[in-house]
């Protein structure tokens, strides 16, 4: 008949402009609850289309059953009678419901003691999987363009970070039918998405706001996938189940969605590399490691002109051990390409001693398995996208000048020894425990 479309489950529903329509047993639903709506404008069009009339005075009996695997409606779980006056003017709620599941409606209108059924109302409704238990009943009327992204259950505060070659996500729980949570990426403007490899699945415990970090669980490894420095990618995150995991809140009777709605966000992909290096006396000299020798460093361009970035340059210096570590996680267009092309790291290295009578003595340094003396003009270490801990060995070869006089002991200095072996001793901690080295 003119005004509503009868579905294959029966289902009554009137058109309320162009080609969307809304069933006549209206629902305002949460994630746990549904509240029965039947408005006036709307009951009294239903009422004209069909041509029944006095049935203001009639009793209304409500079922509200939870249906199984969308097919056939498990016994009735909740059912009431009350007067269609009431109805009309308070609605029912049903609560302690499943979220994400599918609920037959019945509505069933008697006469008033005589159980005359006046007519009978079928409608499906769903509850939805988000942790937010406010119902969208304005915006999922407003239009037949109407916007459930907030009642999916995707996560929510959805961050992406990048670190030694792995982009990895944060996000919070917002889903009550969560079994699992699946990643994808894309190009930017593209529809086609990847997954990055067959098992990057999260398992997520079932309560809300739980705080997600899956680390390398779910991450995408830059080395396997190869992406370029520079390129922006879309990377997505979203709750599912198995086998189903929530109904089409516009469309219940249809099948259900294996997952929630996509959250998202764009990363370009930085460039990434790092050395670890190493300064000591020569191996000649024991090796002993120098300590506070201030490391300065500058990523280069491919016209060697240092790149103008935070993170691109900088001091560090080194510990007790001799070491010291340089790390880049960058992003500028200077980098942007090929993961192959070579970018150089300018390093120089200071360090100042005081003699026995005070005055400032430089250190040498020796570079290239000490070849060449870089104490003025420093080197050059050449690096890749994710080359990481590339090493470099530097060896302090400063000469710092040594006088005193040897003598017998007890006799106040005046006798002195000659031809006496004198021999250089290096003493430390490592861990806590004193170590020498004799030189």
């Amino acid at each position: 008949k003119d005004g509503y479309l009868t579905s294959g489950l029966k289902e009554m529903y009137l058109n309320s402009g162009g080609e969307c329509c809304r069933p006549v047993l209206q629902a305002e639903y949460g994630n746990t609850w549904l509240k029965l709506n039947l408005e006036d404008t709307i009951f009294q069009k239903w009422l004209d289309i069909i041509s029944i009339n006095d049935v203001p005075g009639s009793d209304v009996t409500i079922s509200v059953n939870e249906k199984v695997q969308s097919s056939s409606p498990s016994p009735a779980s909740n059912t009431i009678t009350m007067s269609l006056d009431e109805m009309q003017t308070r609605g029912y709620t049903v609560r302690n419901l499943k979220p994400g599941h599918i609920y037959s409606v019945d509505l069933t209108s008697t006469g008033t003691g005589s159980g005359t059924v006046y007519f009978k109302l079928e409608a499906e409704h769903a509850t939805h999987c988000s942790c937010n238990s406010l119902s969208s009943f304005e915006m999922a009327f407003d239009s037949c363009e109407a916007d459930f992204a907030d009642q999916s259950g995707r996560p929510i505060y959805y961050s992406i970070s990048q670190n030694d070659g792995q982009v990895t996500f944060d996000f919070q729980d917002d889903s009550m039918c969560e079994g699992f949570y699946a990643f994808s990426r894309s190009e930017v403007y593209s529809s086609r998405s990847d997954m990055f490899a067959p098992n990057f699945y999260v398992l997520s415990p079932k309560s809300c706001a739980n705080t997600i970090k899956p680390g390398l669980a779910a991450a995408d490894d830059l080395r396997l996938s190869k992406l370029e420095v520079g390129t922006k990618h879309k990377y997505c995150v979203q709750a599912g189940a198995s086998p189903a995991y929530m109904a089409d809140l516009r469309y219940p009777s249809s099948d259900l969605s294996a997952s929630s709605n996509n959250a998202c966000s764009t990363h370009t992909i930085k460039w990434e590399a790092s050395i670890h290096g190493e300064i000591t006396t020569e191996p000649n000299a024991g090796r002993l490691p120098i300590e506070d020798v201030n490391v300065a460093y500058s990523l280069l361009d491919k016209n060697m002109v240092p790149v103008n970035c935070k993170g691109c340059s900088g001091t560090t210096s080194t510990t007790a051990g001799g070491m010291f570590e340089i790390s880049f996680n960058v992003d500028n267009v200077a980098l942007y390409g090929s993961s192959e092309n070579e970018y150089a790291v300018d390093i120089l290295y200071k360090k100042t001693s005081k003699s026995d009578n005070g005055t400032d003595i430089p250190h040498k340094f020796l570079c290239n398995e000490g070849e060449d003396d870089c104490s003025d003009t420093g080197h050059l270490v050449y690096l890749n996208h994710l080359n990481f801990k590339k090493p470099v060995e530097v060896y302090d070869d400063t000469n710092v000048p040594f006088s005193g006089k040897v003598f017998v002991a007890d006799t106040d200095k005046r006798c002195m020894m000659p031809n006496v072996e004198v021999c250089l001793t290096q003493e430390r901690k490592i861990g806590g425990v004193a170590r020498t080295n004799e030189t």
